[in-house]
């Protein structure tokens, strides 16, 4: 997948527990376990709007874009 969270980055450079993050938040430990440790497919605008909130950041801030390891990206028609 080319988009990636980096929450457990942010979450290292700052020294906050995953457990922190979901008492602040209001979601659920395994969710933000799961966000922090596991790929993803999907997340959910609300789930990025409260760890925007809570950490302080800007949506690009939990993302970052690398290409697929073919190397094939979408091509605009």
């Amino acid at each position: 997948m080319a988009i990636q969270i980096r929450l457990r980055h942010v979450l290292d450079d700052r020294a906050l527990s995953m457990y922190a993050v979901a008492k602040g938040t209001g979601l659920t430990y395994p969710t933000v376990y799961n966000l922090a440790t596991k790929p993803i497919a999907r997340i959910d605008i609300e789930t990025i709007d409260k760890l925007c909130a809570f950490l302080h950041i800007q949506p690009g801030d939990l993302f970052v874009w690398t290409p697929d390891d073919d190397g094939a990206t979408l091509a605009a028609e």
